[in-house]
Order: C-alpha cells, then sequence, then structure tokens
C-alpha cells in the first residue's frame, strides 16, 4: 500500500496568536492506482488516536482506499499530539501536600535543591502508604501540567478544521481529483471536525460522516484551569492522580484575551442556524440514543437544522441495533467498526458524489460566519488558500 508523507504551512492562528509549526499529513492511495474517477476522504481521527498509528495508517485508510477508490488523507492536526508532555508542580504545591497529607517535601528534592525526575512516583508512594487511591485535580493542590506534545492547546474544532481545510488545498492543488468525490469523515471528536468542515466549507464536499461527533465546543474540556479539570498523569499500583491542565483559555475575565467568549463558542457551534448554506453535501449521521459525552438530543438538534439545508441520513442507533460488528454497545461512540459504518453507507447506496464539481476554492467563496460582536470571515482562492479572519 502506498502511502506518502507531505507537509503544508498551516493557516495562522488567528484567536490566540500562538505559533505554528509545518503541518504534517500522509496520503494513503489505493492499490489499483489513480484513475479519473479516484476521489478524496479527509479522515479525522478521534481523541487518543493519531494518523500514524498502526490502525489508522496499516488497517483504516488502506481499507477505504481501496473500498472506495479514493486517496485517504489522514492529518497530524493542531492537538492531536496531546500526549503528556510533564508535569510541573507551583510552588506551594509541596507545602500544601505537606500540610494536607503530612508528606515532607523534602523527599521530592535532590541534594542540590532541585526537583527529582520521578516526582510522580514519589508523591504515589507517599499516597499509597496512606491509603489514598485517588487524588483528584479539583480537590488537590494545582499541579499545573503542559499535556501536548508540540505546546499545543485545546483549539476545539477550529484550527483542526483549518489544518484539514490547508492540507485539501494542497491535496488540490498538487494530485487531480473527481472533485465530485471529497468526503470528510471522522468519528467523537473527528466526526465534530468533519461536520465543522462541512460548516466552514458548505460547496466543497460531496459527503460527510459522522459517527457521535459533538455538537458544540466543550467548554469544560477548553477552560480547565476554570473547572479545575484535567487529565490523568499517573496511574499505577492502584495510585491515580489528575492534575489541572495548564491551558490557555478562561471564561473568568471578559478583558482577558484568551477569554472564550460567546463568538468563539457560535464558530464552533453546530447549532447555529443563521451559520447554514445551502447546499449538495449529502451528511451521514450515527449517534447512540444513550450518548452522555455528547448528548443525543443535542445531535438531533443538528440534524434538524441540517435537514432544511441539505440531504442528511441520521441513524440514532438504539439497543436493536447492537450488533456485535458495526455497534458494540451504546456508550460514547459505540465501539463502532469504522470500516463498518463506512460499508453500511455504501451498501445502503450513500450518496458519496455531488453533482458541481467546483470546491469553495474553485469558486473562490467568501462565507461570513456573524458571532456575536464579531464575525469570522473564511476567504477561499482558486489557488487554493484559505484565508481567515476575525472582523470586530
Amino acid at each position: 500500500m502506498l502511502s506518502n508523507t507531505f507537509y503544508v504551512r498551516p493557516h495562522p492562528d488567528v484567536e490566540l496568536g500562538y505559533r505554528r509549526s509545518l503541518v504534517e499529513y500522509q496520503l494513503t492511495f489505493p492499490e489499483a492506482g489513480v484513475n479519473e474517477e479516484t476521489g478524496l476522504i479527509l479522515f479525522i481521527t478521534p481523541f487518543g488516536d493519531t494518523p500514524s498509528s498502526e490502525y489508522q495508517a496499516n488497517k483504516l485508510r488502506p481499507y477505504l482506499a481501496n473500498k472506495s477508490n479514493c486517496i485517504v488523507a489522514g492529518v497530524h492536526y493542531w492537538g492531536v499530539d496531546n500526549e503528556i508532555k510533564s508535569v510541573k508542580f507551583d510552588n506551594t504545591y509541596f507545602a500544601t501536600l505537606s500540610s494536607l497529607y503530612g508528606i515532607p517535601w523534602t523527599d521530592f528534592l535532590n541534594n542540590d535543591g532541585s526537583l527529582q525526575d520521578d516526582c510522580l512516583d514519589i508523591l504515589a508512594f507517599h499516597l499509597k502508604k496512606r491509603g489514598i487511591q485517588y487524588l483528584f485535580g479539583h480537590s488537590s493542590p494545582y499541579m499545573l501540567l503542559s499535556y501536548h506534545l508540540k505546546g499545543e492547546y485545546q483549539s476545539f474544532g477550529f484550527l483542526p478544521a483549518l489544518d484539514y481545510l490547508s492540507v485539501l488545498g494542497d491535496i488540490l492543488k498538487k494530485h487531480t481529483i473527481n472533485r465530485r468525490r471529497i468526503i470528510a469523515y471522522g468519528s467523537s471528536y473527528g466526526g465534530y471536525i468533519a461536520l465543522l468542515l462541512g460548516k466552514f466549507a458548505p460547496h466543497t464536499f460531496s459527503a460527510i460522516i459522522d459517527n457521535s461527533g459533538f455538537s458544540r465546543a466543550s467548554v469544560v474540556d477548553i477552560c480547565t484551569k476554570d473547572y479545575r479539570l484535567g487529565p490523568l498523569v499517573y496511574r499505577h499500583d492502584g495510585v491515580t492522580i489528575q492534575a489541572i491542565a495548564d491551558e490557555p483559555w478562561t471564561l473568568s475575565d471578559e478583558l482577558d484575551p484568551n477569554y472564550f467568549s460567546d463568538s468563539c463558542r457560535a464558530i464552533r457551534s453546530l447549532l447555529e442556524e443563521a451559520h447554514r448554506i445551502t447546499s449538495d453535501t449529502t451528511y451521514y449521521i450515527f449517534h447512540g440514543d444513550e450518548d452522555k459525552v455528547c448528548p443525543t438530543s443535542e445531535k438531533e438538534q443538528v440534524v434538524d437544522i441540517l435537514k432544511k439545508y441539505n440531504q442528511v441520513n441520521f441513524k440514532k442507533v438504539t439497543a436493536d441495533d447492537i450488533d456485535g460488528r458495526v455497534f458494540k454497545d451504546l456508550s460514547h461512540g459505540m465501539k463502532a467498526s469504522l470500516r463498518g459504518i463506512f460499508d453500511l453507507v455504501q451498501e445502503a447506496g450513500g450518496k458519496l458524489q455531488k453533482s458541481e464539481e467546483l470546491t469553495d476554492f474553485d469558486r473562490s467563496s467568501v462565507h461570513t460566519f456573524v458571532c456575536g460582536n464579531k464575525s469570522y470571515r473564511f476567504s477561499y482562492s482558486n489557488d487554493y488558500q484559505i484565508r481567515v479572519e476575525i472582523l470586530n
């Protein structure tokens, strides 16, 4: 299976101004080769997976490429590498540990006064000794955490969608594909990004396939310091430690440049009907009826809105649909087979090709999304560039 790695210059971070690195992406080609009917699938990985994983690179993308006669792209989008990079403690952390739990702070220091490398192991030892199995981030002293491999904060869909649009422009510029067959497919967070792509580039995609995607930004996952939430940074030998993520977004101060405003929420929401544009994109949406992570009721609202502007095929998966093959249970994501979902779409005669060949790039489209006191303007050019501006 032929798969190549490429790089493209990213769109600037127009919200917080973080410095961007080149975006890496992989293309997997059909074994039979590329012909005039070969389309393109942008597959968008969920949390906890990357385009370089064994499953993505050697199982899913090759399957989709051969099954559909499509080039399949996997993108290392902003925030996809969300593994823990380092844990750092503030100046009062050890003093508080000593006060609350009687853990001597000197146990964490080297002879020269610097921190030991295995502070989490030392902390876990003391916690287990005191019978403490779980140290919550919201109940423990602040333990600030930088957990993205490349220092990438949680943009929640916006920058990842821009990365995919930048990659799409690069592919259209360098490869000859059937522009009537451009598909965005994702699961969970990836499904949410796929739906955002349909919002931001309404005349580009022939089909959007979403499994269990979000309907709007999860503020709890974005403004983690305000909610005092964060990931698990240690789990071993019966002891679990949770940290507070050191993320830039905040809800506490409207004057803070990192304030996650109503405008930030609106551009990320799929519930803003005023943002919808009638188009030839067909949506295939699968969602469990007991999803607690991405509420099913919100997805049903999204479907009701989309049906006014697009052709929509919505499958609310119930207990009667659990077959152990495609859908395994009713938890978030349903432990669904991503290959199986694609098969369901194809076997049902899914409309994966649109009648219009022109994309938003070819049209030089300009879409302005009014988001409260700010507007986000997406400008596409026929040299396959995208420019996004925030207008006050």
